[in-house]
């Protein structure tokens, strides 16, 4: 995953779907800290392993603020991941 995150080839994207794709807190981070994510308005990382710590760090990460839908289903994600995530403008998918 962080091969990936640190692509050029991703700066034009504005949807990206990863599921399936057993991403865990790390990757995660990955995408998160990844500055050619900055145009996404749609992640969908469904059925992956990101955990609260995973939830976390896509919350928190300044490069997807454009975000207005966010699919983490089947994530293993608590409370503590739950209550970590905000809608700005879009829907969450827990």
């Amino acid at each position: 995953m962080q091969a990936l995150a640190a692509s050029p080839n991703l700066q034009h994207l504005t949807s990206l779907g990863l599921g399936v794709n057993y991403i865990d807190a790390p990757g995660a981070q990955a995408l998160a800290e990844s500055p050619y994510l900055q145009r996404l308005t749609s992640l969908d990382l469904y059925s992956n392993c990101l955990g609260n710590a995973g939830v976390q760090a896509l919350a928190e990460s300044s490069n997807l603020q454009h975000l207005t839908v966010l699919s983490l289903r089947d994530n293993d994600i608590g409370n503590a991941g739950v209550q970590g995530t905000r809608p700005a403008n879009g829907v969450i998918d827990r």
